[in-house]
């Protein structure tokens, strides 16, 4: 059986950081990395959850 993160807490904080660059008015990226967790305020399991991404994109 696949679980969750145990996180523990209903209340989350959630941090965010992302970039970008345009190469040209056709192509650009995207960086992104995102985590949340209840920052050790909640008793209890804190495993927290965080995820990134790369996003490309191009106009055609």
């Amino acid at each position: 059986m696949i679980t969750g993160p145990e996180l523990g807490c209903r209340v989350l904080f959630h941090e965010y950081l992302g970039a970008a660059y345009r190469f040209n008015a056709h192509c650009n990226v995207i960086a992104q990395i995102a985590h949340s967790s209840h920052a050790n305020l909640c008793d209890g399991p804190n495993d927290g959850m965080t995820r990134a991404g790369l996003q490309i994109g191009c106009k055609f």
